[in-house]
């Protein structure tokens, strides 16, 4: 088992509250990378592969082995344009792009790669076509948001439980979008265990603790904390790095260990960075605030065009830090 010692961020800052420009979402039909999957997904498949890579070989990167790189993007990051369901991917097309996540791996064991979110929805019944061949309306679907998470050791995943008023933007105001909590698609998978104890990501001796934007706000990796010692029979693992990836969302309370830290991601461009925060954590207390030690401007082809000009595209690299022992 690894023995990480200290943590170092990697912030993939990018806008996704506004729907990219089509041009951005054209796939490159040389690429290997998403083959198969619809045009919009291998696109931001293919930008996301090539950033992580220009991230890994930044000068700025620590190279120790004990050091623990964790790439995050923000949520929203995997979101179409058009169509009747506002940019969200078929379920089918999710699963295939989980797989294709998994298949562009991470540059090695001492790395963690939270990859945004997925957009995705499921319709309330069998297949995506009624039984008379019409399409299923949106008011018949189930909206979801997952975000994957990617160690050598595989991928895994989080479901965002909670439908905030700007998901799936631009839907029509009129139509009220259920959590999907109230879902009976989903609400039996996410009463499972199983699907809770995601939220705790273990990579060697240190532990991540994974929320999507409102589930912050409305506390779930507290809930999976406290559900911990019942469902296990011990105390949950001290969280070294409590990650949120969002779109709209500040740090409100840090459920880390002392001495370690929590860091936000936002695709609105929220957090003391403009759309980046870290800070060290004390009593479930921000504590100090660590500043990137260089910003490497995305530009040419490692950047969408998109009409939201916060956050700027870029990769913040925040220094090293030492790890609570």
């Amino acid at each position: 088992m690894s023995n990480f010692t200290s943590l170092q961020i990697l912030a993939y800052r990018m806008p996704t509250f506004t729907a990219l420009a089509a041009k951005s979402l054209a796939p490159d039909s040389g690429s290997r990378i998403g083959q198969g999957l619809d045009a919009q997904a291998q696109a931001l498949l293919q930008r996301f592969a090539a950033v992580l890579n220009y991230a890994k070989s930044l000068p700025s990167v620590d190279a120790k082995t004990t050091t623990l790189k964790v790439f995050v993007a923000p949520e929203f990051y995997f979101k179409g344009v058009g169509g009747e369901h506002w940019g969200s991917f078929t379920f089918n097309s999710m699963i295939n792009m989980l797989a294709a996540l998994k298949e562009i791996s991470v540059p090695g064991p001492d790395w963690v790669v939270v990859a945004g979110t997925i957009i995705f929805y499921l319709p309330n019944s069998a297949g995506y076509k009624r039984a008379n061949g019409t399409a299923v309306k949106p008011t018949e679907c189930v909206y979801a948001n997952v975000a994957p998470v990617i160690t050598q050791g595989g991928l895994t995943y989080v479901l965002k439980h909670f439908i905030s008023d700007i998901d799936y933007l631009p839907k029509p105001e009129w139509l009220e979008l259920e959590s999907i909590w109230e879902s009976n698609v989903f609400s039996s998978c996410l009463e499972d265990w199983t699907e809770q104890k995601a939220r705790f990501i273990t990579v060697g001796n240190r532990t991540i603790g994974l929320e999507v934007c409102l589930d912050h706000a409305e506390q779930q990796l507290a809930d999976a904390i406290d559900d911990y010692a019942v469902q296990e029979k011990r105390a949950a693992p001290p969280i070294d790095l409590h990650l949120i990836t969002s779109c709209g969302m500040t740090i409100e309370t840090p459920l880390a260990r002392k001495n370690g830290y929590v860091v936000l991601c936002d695709g609105q461009g929220r957090g003391k960075d403009k759309g980046s925060q870290l800070n060290k954590v004390a009593d479930k207390t921000l504590a100090d605030l660590i500043v990137p030690a260089k910003i490497e401007p995305l530009t040419g082809a490692l950047a969408a065009s998109s009409t939201q000009a916060k956050p700027q595209q870029s990769i913040a690299v925040y220094p090293t830090q030492l790890l609570p022992g």
